[in-house]
């Protein structure tokens, strides 16, 4: 059976220019999150990809070479707060502007037992909502401008 292809958005929106434009997208390295900034990296835009192995998304990024945007690969582990915080400082050193935040997540435990981190909490809970939660928080902290930011948070249903 041949791939077919669904799109959930306006297809005019998808070859606007967003050249000059940057955006931030966790989890890049791969499914929606990779899919967000390969798309945005095709429309023109800088894409700050947060991943949770430098390494695999510097392998990941490859593929968007030849595309007209460009893109940074930076680390941020949702399920680490310190990582996030690192990485919004990290950012801020680098950026003097945003303009949209794509956060991505597909981590689920498939242990019996729940997992806990160095936090203190469930991983999967936040790498899910904690680490997106802090790393908005920290961005509009940083930029009150951006309170009308535009922001999009996405999981697997699984999440």
């Amino acid at each position: 059976m041949a791939k077919k292809e669904v799109t959930f958005c306006n297809p005019k929106h998808l070859e606007e220019d967003l050249s000059g434009t940057t955006y931030i997208v966790t989890g890049a390295n791969s499914g929606v999150g990779f899919e967000t900034a390969l798309q945005l990296v095709k429309q023109g835009a800088h894409v700050v990809m947060g991943c949770r192995s430098v390494e695999v998304g510097n392998e990941v990024a490859q593929r968007f070479s030849t595309l007209k945007g460009s893109y940074d690969v930076m680390k941020c582990d949702l399920a680490d707060l310190q990582s996030v915080r690192d990485f919004v400082d990290a950012f801020l050193s680098k950026y003097q502007k945003l303009d949209g935040l794509a956060c991505n997540t597909g981590m689920m435990n498939m242990e019996n037992t729940p997992e806990y981190n160095n936090d203190g909490f469930e991983i999967t809970m936040e790498a899910s909502f904690y680490g997106h939660f802090l790393l908005a928080e920290l961005l509009l902290e940083k930029y009150p401008q951006l309170k009308n930011l535009d922001a999009v948070f996405r999981s697997t249903c699984s999440n």
